[in-house]
């Protein structure tokens, strides 16, 4: 048997390769902006817009913020 020396790089990004391909939201975010991912300065939360200028999630117990998979599995059911 042939050592490959470079097996051991090879051997990692297959497995980076399968990681990303196996979990929906990463493929979609490869699919989106490649290997290097999304720009950082395009990050965007819809209700930090309201919280700055409006202030309307400030101690309201009514207002519930869901996390992806918070949002995802609700709206499933």
């Amino acid at each position: 048997m042939l050592d490959d020396p470079d097996a051991h790089e090879k051997f990692l990004s297959i497995t980076k390769a399968y990681e990303t391909l196996k979990d929906d939201e990463l493929r979609k975010k490869y699919d989106l902006y490649g290997e290097e991912g999304a720009p950082k300065h395009q990050s965007y939360h819809s209700w930090s817009f309201y919280q700055e200028n409006f202030g309307i999630y400030d101690d309201d117990p009514e207002v519930i913020t869901l996390d992806t998979l918070d949002f995802g599995m609700c709206s499933l059911s």
